[in-house]
């Protein structure tokens, strides 16, 4: 009689503990046996479903994006509010996401400066994974200039800044780590940008 895997639910598995593997070792320390005896298969079995470590630790970042981006969406969706609450709920959302993840997130970057050293070109990785961000912060912006919420902005720059105060609590919180970063002090950067973008 043959077994049956479910195979959706395996690489979930696979994803899971290869993300405890990455936040255990870093990139550079994980193989892709050691991610195979992590989750008690042969590598012929890891194969069918990853052809190598790199796609192993892209479709680990995939999860972890899709669970942040659905928050995102979430506020995005939530009737009711007004830009200035939107953006503030998206904001702390993502320094919430940034002190929650922060094992991982030291992982990635890791990752992203060995590509780099080793001559790859990582900015269009990078804007991949965050271009959703980006696009949510222009619609919120926008809209919120356009209900007189905000006043009259450079987008496009306005849209830089936001997302510059985001990396710059991923530095912070993960590279410095500067033991007086809180969260709260990192909430009180962005309700002192959103007054002065707000429309008075």
């Amino acid at each position: 009689m043959s077994i049956v895997v479910n195979h959706d639910k395996r690489q979930k598995m696979i994803l899971k503990k290869s993300m405890k593997l990455f936040a255990e070792y870093g990139y550079a320390d994980v193989t892709y046996q050691k991610i195979a005896d992590k989750c008690g298969i042969a590598r012929t079995t890891l194969y069918k479903y990853f052809q190598n470590k790199r796609e192993v630790f892209d479709a680990t970042i995939r999860e972890v994006t899709v669970v942040l981006e659905h928050r995102y969406f979430e506020i995005m969706n939530t009737e009711g509010l007004s830009s200035e609450e939107r953006l503030r709920q998206m904001m702390y959302s993502i320094i919430d996401g940034v002190f929650d993840q922060k094992v991982i997130l030291s992982v990635i970057l890791d990752y992203l400066l060995s590509l780099k050293r080793s001559g790859n070109e990582v900015s269009r990785k990078v804007r991949r994974h965050t271009i959703k961000v980006r696009l949510l912060f222009r619609e919120i912006l926008i809209g919120g200039v356009e209900r007189d919420e905000f006043k009259k902005l450079n987008i496009r720059v306005v849209n830089d800044a936001l997302y510059s105060i985001c990396e710059a609590v991923i530095f912070k919180v993960t590279v410095a780590e500067i033991g007086y970063v809180t969260k709260e002090k990192c909430y009180d950067v962005v309700d002192l940008f959103i007054a002065g973008i707000k429309k008075s």
